[in-house]
């Protein structure tokens, strides 16, 4: 058994493999949406299948939302039914760890 899917069969058991699952999920968050929108736009959190999401300015909060479709198809596909992003909801903050 390939090391890859020992770990997604842990995620599915075990909240703390889940959790780092989507730690290493979101941390690739350029190869999701790209290197322009990954350097004004970052993943908070998945919870209840909402992903938060953060932008530094409307113009990329829109552009969000205009991919959200294939976002969401993305992340689906990488997750492979550890967990369901269903939605997004979108932040406006002005910098990374910023309120």
């Amino acid at each position: 058994m390939r090391i890859d899917r020992i770990f997604y069969e842990a995620a599915k058991q075990n909240n703390f493999f889940k959790k780092l699952l989507l730690k290493i999920i979101l941390d690739d968050w350029e190869n999701i949406v790209g290197s322009i929108l990954a350097q004004k736009t970052w993943p908070l959190e998945l919870k209840d299948g909402v992903l938060k999401i953060a932008h530094q300015d409307p113009i990329f909060a829109s552009e969000l939302i205009l991919r959200q479709r294939e976002i969401l198809e993305k992340l689906n596909l990488m997750l492979k039914g550890i967990d369901t992003v269903k939605t997004i909801k979108l932040i406006r903050r002005s910098e990374k760890g910023g309120k």
